[in-house]
């Protein structure tokens, strides 16, 4: 039986490297179950795509301070 989680020697993300709880978020029920269904839609389970659109935010920020300085 094939092993699952990352191959050995993988590197996670820099963004994402440290405590593997970066924050905790409460959600009502239905905004949970959008949630679940939109990252569904895509692909994705809900918390990676939670992480992709940090990541994405996080990037704008950076690109709107750069074009500010």
């Amino acid at each position: 039986m094939a092993k699952r989680g990352r191959p050995k020697g993988s590197k996670r993300p820099i963004l994402f490297q440290g405590p593997k709880r970066l924050l905790s978020v409460m959600l009502e029920e239905d905004d949970y179950n959008e949630l679940q269904k939109l990252a569904l839609s895509l692909g994705l389970a809900a918390s990676t795509y939670v992480r992709m659109l940090i990541k994405q935010q996080i990037q704008a920020g950076k690109l709107q301070q750069g074009a500010t300085e």
